[in-house]
Protein backbone atom coordinates (compact mmCIF):
# COMPACT_ATOMS: atom_id res chain seq x y z
CA UNK A 1 0.00 0.00 0.00
CA UNK A 2 1.21 3.69 -1.52
CA UNK A 3 1.91 6.33 1.05
CA UNK A 4 -0.93 8.51 -0.42
CA UNK A 5 -3.34 5.58 0.29
CA UNK A 6 -2.34 4.94 3.87
CA UNK A 7 -1.93 8.90 4.90
CA UNK A 8 -5.82 9.78 3.06
CA UNK A 9 -7.09 6.65 5.14
CA UNK A 10 -6.08 8.12 8.41
CA UNK A 11 -7.80 11.41 7.39
CA UNK A 12 -11.27 12.24 8.95
CA UNK A 13 -14.15 14.37 7.20
CA UNK A 14 -15.44 17.51 9.21
CA UNK A 15 -18.25 19.11 7.37
CA UNK A 16 -18.74 23.11 7.97
CA UNK A 17 -21.66 25.25 8.14
CA UNK A 18 -20.51 28.44 5.85
CA UNK A 19 -22.23 31.61 4.92
CA UNK A 20 -21.92 32.84 1.19
CA UNK A 21 -19.99 35.50 2.11
CA UNK A 22 -17.62 32.67 4.20
CA UNK A 23 -16.84 30.75 1.64
CA UNK A 24 -15.91 33.32 -1.33
CA UNK A 25 -13.51 34.45 1.29
CA UNK A 26 -11.94 30.77 1.82
CA UNK A 27 -12.19 30.75 -1.93
CA UNK A 28 -10.38 34.53 -2.32
CA UNK A 29 -7.93 33.17 0.02
CA UNK A 30 -7.28 29.77 -1.87
CA UNK A 31 -6.60 32.00 -4.83
CA UNK A 32 -4.30 34.88 -3.03
CA UNK A 33 -2.17 32.00 -0.88
CA UNK A 34 -2.32 29.40 -4.55
CA UNK A 35 -3.88 26.82 -2.00
CA UNK A 36 -4.98 24.05 -4.31
CA UNK A 37 -8.43 23.52 -1.93
CA UNK A 38 -10.92 25.15 0.00
CA UNK A 39 -9.77 22.42 2.56
CA UNK A 40 -6.09 23.05 2.33
CA UNK A 41 -7.04 26.38 3.39
CA UNK A 42 -9.02 25.42 6.24
CA UNK A 43 -6.09 23.20 7.54
CA UNK A 44 -3.55 26.03 6.92
CA UNK A 45 -5.57 28.24 9.12
CA UNK A 46 -6.17 25.66 12.06
CA UNK A 47 -2.65 25.40 11.74
CA UNK A 48 -1.97 28.84 11.95
CA UNK A 49 -4.95 29.58 14.77
CA UNK A 50 -3.04 26.81 17.18
CA UNK A 51 0.30 28.40 16.69
CA UNK A 52 -1.26 31.75 17.77
CA UNK A 53 -2.86 30.08 20.50
CA UNK A 54 0.61 28.58 21.81
CA UNK A 55 2.43 31.32 21.67
CA UNK A 56 -0.46 33.19 23.25
CA UNK A 57 -0.95 31.03 25.74
CA UNK A 58 2.87 31.37 26.48
CA UNK A 59 2.28 35.21 27.21
CA UNK A 60 3.31 35.67 23.54
CA UNK A 61 1.97 38.84 21.65
CA UNK A 62 1.73 39.32 17.69
CA UNK A 63 3.70 41.69 16.26
CA UNK A 64 3.09 42.49 12.41
CA UNK A 65 5.81 44.83 10.55
CA UNK A 66 4.19 46.66 7.46
CA UNK A 67 7.16 45.99 5.08
CA UNK A 68 7.09 49.45 3.39
CA UNK A 69 6.96 51.71 6.64
CA UNK A 70 8.33 49.57 9.08
CA UNK A 71 5.69 50.51 11.35
CA UNK A 72 4.46 47.59 13.94
CA UNK A 73 1.65 47.28 15.06
CA UNK A 74 1.33 44.80 17.88
CA UNK A 75 -1.86 42.83 20.06
CA UNK A 76 -2.78 40.82 22.12
CA UNK A 77 -5.74 39.89 19.46
CA UNK A 78 -8.01 38.26 22.40
CA UNK A 79 -10.79 38.48 20.10
CA UNK A 80 -9.25 36.21 18.30
CA UNK A 81 -8.50 33.81 21.06
CA UNK A 82 -11.43 33.66 23.30
CA UNK A 83 -10.69 30.24 24.87
CA UNK A 84 -7.08 31.08 25.32
CA UNK A 85 -5.64 30.82 28.35
CA UNK A 86 -4.07 33.86 30.05
CA UNK A 87 -0.36 32.87 31.88
CA UNK A 88 0.76 36.32 33.01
Amino acid sequence: MGKTATTKSLNKRLQLDLTDEMRELVSELADDTGASTRAEVVRNAISVYAALVGEFNKGGEIEIIHRKSRSKAVSRYRLLLPFARKTN
